[in-house]
């Protein structure tokens, strides 16, 4: 019987010390073993701003100059209605979803005004920043919000 129990802590030690061991590199980095190094994100998506403001009746977001983007202000919320569209919503305090503020949509438009613009953008959300992502829209991506059935793009990417 003592020997079972001296066995089983040497087992037990062996493996204790065994999951303590950090792993060993193998003197790779992530570029080298073939992996690229992840771009900074707001890089890949930076708009330019059309607007130096925000339209009336647009809350909860600010324009985000740095990252080209459009920033949830506290107390708010991104719902995503579709591929392409999204709505602001006032967050309740008992953590339910208020109303509508307003909704926001990337839309494809062509390179030049005589053309139709093909293919679609799609709406990207990294909370709490809201970006248009290219898609296959063979034009350019325009971010708009719509207040009181007016739709305005506020940034082109």
């Amino acid at each position: 019987m003592r020997r079972i129990g001296i066995v089983m802590t040497l087992g037990l030690a062996l493996l204790v010390s065994a999951y303590g061991q950090t792993p060993q590199s193998s003197g790779q980095t992530p570029q080298s073993q073939g992996q690229a190094a992840k771009p900074k994100q707001t890089a890949k998506f930076k708009g330019k701003i059309l607007r130096e403001r925000l339209p009336k009746g647009v809350e909860g977001v600010v324009l985000d100059k740095d990252t080209g983007s459009l920033k949830l202000k506290s107390g708010y919320e991104f719902v995503r209605k579709n591929a392409s569209t999204v709505k602001v919503v006032r967050r309740m305090a008992g953590g339910g979803r208020g109303g509508i503020v307003f909704e926001g949509s990337c839309d494809c438009r062509a390179s030049t005004p005589d053309l139709e613009p093909i293919g679609e953008c799609s709406v990207t959300i990294m909370d709490p920043v809201l970006y248009c992502q290219q898609g296959s829209c063979s034009g350019n991506c325009y971010l708009s919000v719509t207040v009181g059935g007016k739709k305005l793009g506020v940034i082109m990417y």
